[in-house]
């Protein structure tokens, strides 16, 4: 019986693997009766199991992890295998075909994961005599797995030394983060955000920077996520947050015009919401320093917005008055599903497009794409990143609503941005903050819709408003295989009733017209190029401009994609007197 209990000691309850403390045991023996390079370990974590928790509930992500320890132990039937803790596993095992098996056992988890996106990352770490406690190695090959935990293109990593500082940066962040904030090492620094339109300032996003007198000016890049696997990141950004409104019930009395009613963008963590009731610790803090909601908004980044619990808490935001806008767009695991699920004021294309915008063609194309998608869903729009003025010329021209970046201002102290903003030198102005809604709603105006004048509600039920088909050839016979609502309205207009009549009448033209059309496609799919000819039809003149998109000599098959416009007016013209 005691043999027993023991044993149930030893063994994770769900998958049947061994617990950490039976691990340590056994590779402690393991790493003792090792030569240098044999033994290696190998740390997984699941990633985003959280979320097929959630969407296949706790029954089945139990027979998910027991899954999961019948892959390994297919793929390591020899090695110490454990679950160490919720979605960690690790395995000890002879150096041998590593890379091959740790794929394997990723791809496999990856296949048994259904619809949700599941990836295993890997940490490897080989023993070379240089650490005599399974608990060091046990921790190097965790650090080897941090490293790429959001790293979407890399799935296994090896330990290196260099990890190992990396880990001392990390504690301490830790240990001196409150001491940093009484000390004001942290600091709020401003950076414009501005309207393409006019090229005034609109806002601001408030970013957390770190001056430490022992590292210098530490990155958020790495302080940020730190302090987000710490559970403080909460702390950070009421500390923003407070530090924002502080700054502006200051300056507002002095600053000028323009700062009276600024408008901040204030980053949320999606940890933020699991630590505390984010909308009310705001809403004390905007209370206690005369804050409107109207000068708070509040951005959450895209790949948060999956916890349920930040859900609701947007939603309350947005019902007290307060903008909600998603962050960096584009930037890791985008979903449009996303923007049909969730409401949100304005949408900020991640600046890794304008990264891309001067070597890649199709740059251009999908922010083009983006910027008409998110307009049609009636959601604001804000690109990262822009650098020069050819980016905010092609942002300009595509109706791109606000910019943000190098080529209006760095993040700065409040009293560097006031001077340059707001002083004898300043080379930008404030858009006035009454004026906010008319540049809003002028920003809803889609340039890259044929649909400009529609609101977005009524855009998204039409789909073009320019009459085109596709006719197709084949060995000499013409057919449609397509046509849109336009040009069936044409054809009615035009005394046609539809397709099939057109290709009646077409098949009853005299020998000249028949020839001269005839001639204009073959033109058409010898060239390539675009073909116009234009026609009478019932006293309207209208032309049909023709293209061949996709040909097979050999078949003698061809696509023509056929525009007709009509020339004659449809409805009453008012003349402009002209001196």
């Amino acid at each position: 019986m005691q043999d027993q209990r023991n044993n149930r000691r030893q063994i994770d309850d769900i998958t049947g693997l061994f617990n950490m403390n039976h691990f340590l045991e056994d590779a402690t023996v393991l790493l003792r009766d090792s030569e240098d390079g044999e033994l290696a370990v190998i740390y997984f974590d699941i990633e985003n199991f959280k979320a097929y928790n959630q969407t296949y509930g706790f029954h089945a992500g139990n027979t998910f992890l027991r899954q999961v320890a019948h892959i390994m132990r297919d793929t390591f039937p020899d090695g110490i295998l454990a679950r160490l803790h919720e979605d960690h596993f690790v395995a000890a095992i002879v150096n041998e075909d590593i890379v091959s098996r740790v794929l394997r056992v990723q791809e496999r988890v990856q296949a048994s994961a259904q619809q949700v996106d599941i990836r295993m990352k890997a940490g490897i770490y080989v023993s070379e005599g240089d650490a005599a406690d399974v608990t060091v190695v046990l921790d190097r090959a965790k650090l080897a797995c941090e490293s790429i935990k959001r790293l979407y293109d890399q799935s296994y990593c090896y330990f290196d030394t260099s990890m190992e500082s990396g880990a001392k940066l990390r504690q301490y962040i830790v240990s001196r983060f409150e001491s940093a904030m009484a000390r004001g090492e942290l600091r709020v620094y401003y950076q414009p955000e501005v309207r393409v339109l006019t090229r005034q300032v609109c806002g601001f996003e408030a970013l957390a920077r770190w001056i430490d007198p022992v590292y210098g000016m530490i990155s958020p890049g790495i302080f940020v996520e730190v302090l987000e696997e710490a559970h403080l990141s909460d702390k950070l950004d009421l500390f923003i947050v407070r530090q924002v409104c502080e700054d502006f019930a200051e300056v507002r009395a002095h600053a000028g015009d323009g700062w009276n009613l600024a408008r901040i963008s204030v980053n949320l963590s999606r940890v933020d919401f699991q630590l505390k009731d984010m909308f009310e610790a705001i809403e004390k803090i905007r209370e206690e320093t005369g804050t409107m909601r109207e000068q708070l908004h509040i951005e959450v980044t895209e790949s948060a917005i999956e916890d349920e619990m930040l859900q609701e808490t947007i939603q309350r935001f947005r019902s007290a008055g307060y903008e909600v806008w998603m962050d960096d767009f584009g930037s890791r695991y985008s979903s449009l599903n996303n923007l049909i699920k969730y409401e949100f004021d304005v949408v900020k294309l991640d600046m890794q497009f304008m990264r891309m915008f001067k070597d890649n063609p199709k740059a251009r194309t999908m922010i083009k794409g983006i910027i008409g998608l998110v307009k049609d869903l009636g959601i604001h729009t804000l690109v990262e990143g822009v650098e020069t003025e050819e980016q905010y010329a092609f942002l300009r021209d595509i109706g791109c609503e606000m910019v943000q970046g190098y080529l209006f201002g760095r993040p700065a102290p409040l009293r560097d941005a006031a001077a340059f903003y707001a002083g004898e030198h300043a080379t930008l102005s404030f858009e006035p903050f009454g004026e906010a809604d008319y540049y809003r709603n002028l920003g809803m105006v889609n340039v890259l819709s044929t649909f400009p004048f529609l609101p977005p509600e009524e855009r998204r039920d039409h789909i073009s408003d320019v009459p085109l088909a596709i006719m197709e050839v084949r060995n000499g016979e013409l057919s449609f295989l397509y046509s849109n609502g336009a040009f069936q309205s044409l054809l009615h207009s035009l005394g046609v009733p539809g397709v099939q009549e057109l290709l009646d009448s077409l098949s009853h033209l005299d020998e000249q017209a028949d020839q001269l059309f005839w001639r204009i496609i073959n033109e058409a799919v010898k060239t390539g190029e675009e073909q116009q000819i234009e026609q009478s039809v019932g006293g309207h003149i209208f032309t049909l401009r023709l293209k061949c998109v996709s040909c097979n000599l050999e078949k003698k098959l061809s696509a023509i994609a056929l525009i007709a416009e009509n020339l004659t007016p449809l409805g009453p013209v008012t003349a402009l007197p002209l001196p």
